[in-house]
């Protein structure tokens, strides 16, 4: 405020800010900051200090975040969407219409604070989304022409329709004399800014909903991202050059404070330019050499993440004074520096949960706070002169956002339909990129604050953006089914391979670095030949941080430095398993880097892919050399847990409790005994088991004990016989009494019990002396032998058996392998 214009402040105790008849806010100089406690004025209970009161807003923008997110959640509206919401029933429009709330919760002096510290998070949110940002998606094999094909489609169909629809609207206009539209879109640059702003794709916005949706490491997950990157670099060019022209057509402007150069718009077109390439070949040579210096392995030092973002707000700050978005510089920045590990996963970890949790919600308030108009105000533009321009441009500016919405997803999906996907995915694809989010309003929230669209604009919409977010969600939450690319497609298993003298495809997973010789010691007890070979997928598995994007490679097809770096002892160590069973045994070798909660997905797509007969998965616990148990995270038994329930194939569960073994892997060619025992009750996981245990015991090194356990009970073991089940069982186990007579290295071996406790005695005490222990899952199949174990079971996924053999009061050291088939 000019100080010649400014009124005279009087100081008064009771309020932190006066409106001057002219509307103007007067604050006190200086300002009250901190509170010297709740029963300071206690007369004066009001706020009146600027912490108390940002304290204050910070709750309730939380807190109504948090219950709009938990009233809408089963919905399926992603958190983000909460924010927005949350932010609209906040604002003047809803809750912010009543003063009593206004003066209290969202004070005038109070929302420069509110915008700064949203401003200041919105920035880190798009710095954050541009450094997860993974460049190289655009050219996949798999999804980079689909990709581009896609954006051309979603930039051009809605940009041409837009156009030609104004162009026709405002003729008509015209040649009516209702209204001169020219009156509120000033100039052709201005139209083509506000038309991209309605049918826009960010980045951010795409890869913040379908992490939410849990699409992000599907095939269409990966389709949509990589062309929101293409779409969302291509507007961000476009926006750029829009902006500049705006600013060059003000040399035209009469009003001479409005006056730019068109050599000061071409000197700040080089310096954006300059900046750009600044970034990529000084700034990220640095952060490669800071990586470097770092050292491989070791956490990255606080002085680079600090320097980072130095160099980030300066780069807002120049894109700012040079009359360009401040989110501009943080984006350019973003981009260049390597994504995921080690540097980008850092950056996630100390800075996403602040941008994303705390400052993006205040963000999304405090961006419907600049307009507060009341119902007067409303009735009185309504019966003003320039009512009739007005409402003829808005007119016109809904039709914008309806034909480019309309023709962005039709767009969308004819060309997802042109490259041959089925219709449902087409319109899942052209759903996910029709959503709306934060950065959206952003945009809106800059062209308003810029001048280039008035209120009612702005207003029209920041509400489309907000519906369109909810219903998208919505409608994707009920079409999109990750489990139905599994159903219809043949079960396949161990059995079947075996009847059908098939090669056995395996799929090994990887979690850790320690269960590599646990896998390896299986695969070798699998004992294959040149006239019954295996074919063995090893997927070792990431947890995605620091980027956005999934990763999944195939290290035979192509290397990347960053993923071989973390699976170098997978690739080192089934290379040379590969080497020691040369015509026995092929090994294919990928690292998927995906989110946790969706890495079963990754397997069991490459299960699915690889017509895998069978999953070996490791248990998620531990055991030391102390035979103590190592606490760890749950996300691997969720994976196990998902892989069970929706695998199209047999699936294992192998436990090791053997910390020695991992010291003196064991070989294939080894001439010492390896003991192998099944514990056989009945049913189809049982026999998968059992199927299994034969195989390995064409090893001549392998001594396998099938341990039947029969129940005492007649009238049980009477009805079981009967069953279909009963005889497959018969049929299965004849094979193993046959050969328990001709060869001494296969026993057979009944034994009868009354309960799951007396079997749960029997089993701890037989199974000493073993090296592998094998099981069936049996999920469902109740029987006298388990009876009583079921409801003790620490982990259902393993079964009662399993869950037996993998108890810490068990003094075992072996490895255990559940089956289900």
């Amino acid at each position: 405020m000019d100080p010649v214009e400014a009124p005279v402040v009087v100081e008064h105790s009771n309020a932190t800010a006066l409106l001057d008849p002219d509307g103007r806010v007067c604050t006190f100089l200086p300002p009250k900051m901190i509170s010297q406690g709740m029963w300071d004025k206690v007369e004066h209970p009001q706020l009146s200090y600027s912490l108390s009161i940002f304290e204050m807003q910070v709750v309730i923008i939380l807190f109504t975040s948090k219950l709009v997110h938990l009233a809408t959640k089963r919905l399926g509206v992603p958190l983000f969407v909460s924010h927005m919401i949350a932010g609209l029933i906040l604002s003047p429009y809803l809750l912010g219409r009543d003063d009593e709330f206004k003066s209290l919760a969202f004070p005038e002096d109070s929302r420069e604070m509110l915008g700064t510290a949203g401003v200041y998070g919105y920035m880190l949110y798009v710095f954050i989304s541009a450094v997860k940002v993974d460049a190289t998606m655009i050219f996949n094999n798999t999804t980079g022409k689909k990709a581009i094909s896609i954006a051309i489609a979603s930039l051009l169909a809605p940009l041409s329709v837009g156009v030609a629809v104004f162009l026709v609207i405002k003729d008509s206009i015209d040649r009516t004399g209702a209204a001169d539209v020219d009156d509120v879109i000033i100039h052709k640059s201005t139209l083509f800014l506000l038309t991209m702003s309605h049918y826009s794709i960010q980045f951010p916005v795409i890869a913040t909903f379908l992490y939410e949706l849990k699409m992000i490491n599907s095939e269409l997950g990966r389709i949509c991202l990589s062309s929101a990157v293409i779409s969302d670099l291509v507007n961000h060019a476009a926006k750029s050059l829009l902006l500049f022209s705006i600013s060059s057509s003000s040399s035209s402007s009469s009003d001479p404070h409005d006056h730019i150069s068109t050599g000061h718009t071409f000197g700040t077109l080089a310096a954006i330019i300059s900046l750009v390439l600044a970034a990529i070949y000084i700034f990220r040579p640095l952060m490669f050499w800071a990586i470097k210096r770092n050292g491989e392995g070791r956490p990255i030092k606080r002085r680079y993440i600090s320097g980072i973002l130095i160099v980030a707000y300066a780069s807002g700050l120049i894109t700012h004074e040079l009359g360009h978005f401040a989110t501009l510089g943080p984006f350019i920045i973003g981009l260049v520096i390597p994504d995921g590990r080690p540097l980008g996963s850092t950056l996630a970890d100390n800075l996403d949960t602040i941008a994303s949790g705390l400052l993006l919600p205040i963000f999304a308030t405090s961006i419907f706070w600049p307009l507060n108009l009341n119902a007067g105000e409303l009735t009185a533009r309504a019966h003003s002169n320039e009512h009739r321009s007005a409402a003829a441009a808005e007119i016109l500016n809904i039709l914008l956002i309806v034909v480019t919405l309309v023709a962005k997803a039709v767009g969308c999906f004819a060309a997802s339909c042109y490259l041959k996907m089925p219709p449902v995915d087409a319109l899942i694809v052209s759903l996910v990129l029709s959503c709306k989010g934060i950065v959206d309003l952003a945009n809106y929230s800059i062209l308003r604050e810029s001048e280039i669209i008035e209120d009612n604009f702005f207003i029209t919409s920041v509400v489309y953006t907000t519906i369109c977010a909810t219903v998208v969600s919505i409608l994707l939450k009920y079409l999109y089914d990750p489990s139905r690319k599994y159903v219809g497609y043949q079960k396949r298993n161990v059995t079947n391979t075996s009847k059908n003298s098939e090669v056995l495809h395996l799929l090994t997973c990887i979690y850790r670095p320690d269960n590599i010789s646990t896998v390896i010691n299986w695969l070798n007890a699998c004992y294959p030949t040149r006239e019954d070979p295996i074919n063995v997928s090893v997927l070792h598995l990431l947890e995605l941080i620091g980027q956005v994007s999934p990763v999944f490679i195939s290290h035979k097809d192509k290397e990347t430095r960053a993923c071989r770096s973390y699976s170098e002892n997978v690739i080192l160590s089934f290379n040379q398993y590969e080497k020691h069973n040369q015509g026995t045994a092929t090994v294919n070798i990928f690292t998927a880097v995906s989110p946790p909660e969706l890495m079963y997905e990754d397997i069991c797509s490459l299960a699915l892919d690889k017509q895998t007969a069978f999953i070996l998965l490791p248990f998620h616990q531990k055991w030391g050399v102390d035979r103590s148990i190592t606490p760890e995270e749950n996300n691997t038994r969720l994976i196990n847990c998902e892989v069970l329930e929706k695998a199209s194939c047999s699936v294992g569960i192998i436990i090791d409790r053997d910390y020695v073994r991992h010291q003196q892997p064991s070989s294939s060619t080894s001439s010492s005994m390896f003991n192998a025992c099944l514990i056989f009750i009945g049913g189809k996981d049982d026999r998968e088991a059992l199927i299994l245990s034969k195989r390995m015991a064409v090893d001549p090194n392998v001594n396998l004990t099938v341990l039947h356990l029969k129940s005492n009970n007649y009238n049980n073991e009477a009805s079981h016989e009967l069953s279909w089940d009963a005889i497959l069982d018969a049929e299965e186990l004849k094979v193993c009494k046959y050969t328990n007579v001709e060869d001494q290295r296969v026993k057979y071996v009944e034994h009868h019990v009354n309960d799951g406790f007396e079997t749960a005695s029997f089993v701890t005490g037989f199974v000493a002396g073993y090296d592998l222990i094998i099981v069936g899952r049996r999920k469902g199949l109740a029987s006298p032998q388990t009876s009583g174990l079921s409801e003790i079971c620490e982990f259902p996924e393993l079964g009662a058996l399993g869950d037996l053999l993998a108890s810490k009061d068990l003094n075992l050291s072996a490895l255990v392998l559940v089956v289900q088939q």
